[in-house]
């Protein structure tokens, strides 16, 4: 069933524990959690405490009941219990778990109601302590029937596994804003100073880190991640321990070359200005026009190579929890001093930037393993791995020879086998829903699969770096366009989903920097949860078994997703569309969460209206 596994299990659910409701217009049995008088007792041991904390706080926005947490056996007795925890570290939970614990992978998640020695019980258990978030979420967004002292869950035996295990997000800390209003917000731009506060920049990353553990994300690359203007080490700290515990790897950027180092901005050692600033000026990087840089590293020298595994130490034991890095070396950037040009001509090297690339991020990987072998190292190519792609910009391009290129790039080879290659599937899948299929097609033929071992990818769509000049309203509230940074993807996102797992690779990454606030870029991001986990499944099943629940019913999620996406500049198609999103929103019917969904609609389009 598409690796969302129901199991009928006889042992499932004592008759006893049923209740029957109706939830508009079927009738089911069910679960009840909170009821006239009573509620569910919550039971987790450490492991399991934050995603049980997060249960408690949004069953409390749902049904207005705060219920009760604690550790140890279960007591029995008539009192429904929800165990949360996971397979690994909880004893009980694998206990609960029986068979089904066999099923699982450490990503996976499964829901299961049952009687336990006469109680009734509702488990909600990880593969590992950091799917148990996932497995919260999947309860509250899928299978919760919820209302002001009321909540009931149906008949559940869910066993869940992800098909894509690097589900990641691709932030700058500059234009990361999950909470709005705050001054100094910016929503484009590269490499831009960081104009919040410190503590802007904690709160938009635990509410990040919430929303991904709760929808089943596992990876947060953070450019910017180290800076003395918003806290430097001590608030990167508190971030990494608290995303740690909801599940969520931090990979913070680090420029092997270019874009800061270590530590992005700030005095530093391990921050590249500072390093070149201090040191002789043949470690700078030298230019195509004949000018040393003040912001990068040359790749060849030996004082870099030991900085660069320095550096790499100093960060993995500044910060144990760390779930990896993400490497760039610069956009295409190859250092035009004698000691790189003669290395790139070497027989073992590749002859462009992928020469800079590797011998910068080898030293990175290399300690990386020693002192963090758990980690993702990811490292970016700027490329597609599609032959038009694949060698853009070497010198054969330059001379029009395409002949004598080599079908693999040497640097495959000499990257660790834990390395994770961060391609780009921009190009790759450009024009899907937009161009003829067979001609996008064409870009990504099947059959057509990496070179390297371990292979993600990045899609630029659904953020600034892409422009559409056809949707009117993609300017900001300041005037700044904005490319697709508020444009509805979740169609790319299947697209590019499917061909991963049609040709065995492992992730996507794209933007989460706009909070799920925006109705466009939460549709995205249920989207990449969605087809990660299950990227055979149609854009149909979709709406229908997963955005019904969340917009209100089917109708309603196939009636939200056309004002998302259309185009129309018509003021009165605009009002009429705004005067039906607010009455939604304040329809008792749904829950508070939908209802927050369909106000957030309402200001979408009221922003709209105010830019005609």
């Amino acid at each position: 069933m598409n690796r969302r596994e129901f199991l009928n299990s006889a042992t499932a659910i004592g008759a006893a524990a049923l209740t029957t409701c109706c939830q508009r217009g079927f009738q089911t049995k069910s679960l009840p959690l909170v009821e006239s008088g009573r509620a569910a007792l919550i039971m987790a041991e450490s492991e399991g405490m934050p995603a049980a904390t997060h249960f408690i706080a949004v069953m409390e926005q749902l049904t207005n009941r705060k219920l009760e947490i604690q550790s140890g056996n279960l007591p029995g007795g008539n009192r429904t219990a929800v165990v949360i925890g996971d397979i690994q570290t909880n004893g009980i939970v694998r206990e609960l778990a029986g068979a089904r614990a066999s099923k699982m992978t450490p990503q996976g998640i499964l829901l299961s109601t049952m009687s336990y020695q006469g109680q009734s019980v509702l488990l909600l258990a990880g593969g590992s302590p950091a799917a148990t978030p996932g497995a919260v979420g999947e309860l509250l967004n899928f299978h919760l029937d919820a209302a002001p002292d009321r909540a009931t869950v149906p008949e559940l035996d869910l066993v869940d596994n992800p098909v894509l295990p690097y589900r990641i997000f691709w932030n700058w800390d500059h234009s990361t804003i999950w909470v709005r209003g705050v001054p100094g917000e910016q929503d484009h731009g590269c490499m831009n100073p960081y104009m919040k506060q410190a503590k802007d920049y904690l709160n938009d990353y635990r509410r990040i880190a919430d929303f991904m553990g709760e929808h089943k994300l596992n990876g947060l690359i953070i450019w910017g991640f180290l800076r003395d203007s918003h806290g430097g080490i001590a608030t990167s700290k508190e971030l990494v321990e608290y995303a740690s515990a909801r599940g969520v790897h931090v990979l913070p950027g680090v420029g092997s070359s270019d874009y800061g180092g270590f530590y992005y901005e700030g005095n530093n050692r391990f921050n590249v200005p500072t390093w070149v600033a201090q040191n002789r000026i043949g470690l700078r990087f030298l230019g195509d026009d004949g000018k040393r840089l003040k912001d990068a590293i040359c790749a060849s020298q030996p004082e870099n190579q030991k900085w660069l595994r320095e550096g790499a130490e100093w960060l993995f034991t500044e910060f144990p929890r760390l779930g990896g890095a993400n490497l760039e070396n610069g956009d295409w950037m190859a250092c035009q001093c004698d000691d790189c040009k003669r290395n790139r001509r070497l027989p073992g090297n590749d002859p462009n930037y992928y020469y800079d690339m590797m011998a910068t991020q080898l030293p990175i990987m290399e300690v990386a393993q020693r002192f963090n072998p758990k980690g993702w190292m990811t490292y970016a190519t700027y490329t597609g791995f599609n032959s038009e792609e694949l060698w853009k910009l070497a010198p054969w391009r330059a001379a029009a020879n395409t002949s004598s290129h080599p079908s693999v790039p040497k640097f495959v080879s000499r990257y660790p086998d834990t390395a994770i290659c961060q391609w780009t599937y921009t190009y790759m899948v450009d024009g899907w829903g937009r161009e003829p299929e067979a001609q996008v097609r064409k870009k990504w033929p099947s059959g057509l699969k990496p070179p390297t071992k371990h292979s993600i990818g990045l899609l630029h769509q659904g953020s600034q770096w892409t422009r559409s000049p056809d949707i009117w309203w993609t300017k900001s509230a300041r005037g700044d366009d904005t490319g697709q940074r508020y444009v509805d993807i979740s169609e790319l996102i299947r697209y590019t989903c499917t061909r991963c797992a049609e040709e065995g690779l492992e992730g996507l990454e794209i933007q989460g920097e706009v909070s799920d606030d925006s109705p466009a870029n939460e549709l995205n991001y249920l989207a990449f949860e969605e087809f990660t986990w299950h990227p055979r499944l149609s854009m149909d099943d979709f709406v229908k078994n997963r955005l019904s629940p969340i917009y209100g019913s089917h109708e309603d999620a196939q009636r939200f997703i056309k004002m998302v996406r259309s185009t129309e500049r018509s003021l009165p198609s605009l009002l009429k569309d705004l005067h039906q999103a607010d009455e939604i929103s304040n329809n008792r019917q749904f829950n508070s969460r939908q209802r927050q969904r369909w106000a957030n609609l309402r200001c979408e389009l009221a922003r709209r209206i105010s830019l005609l």
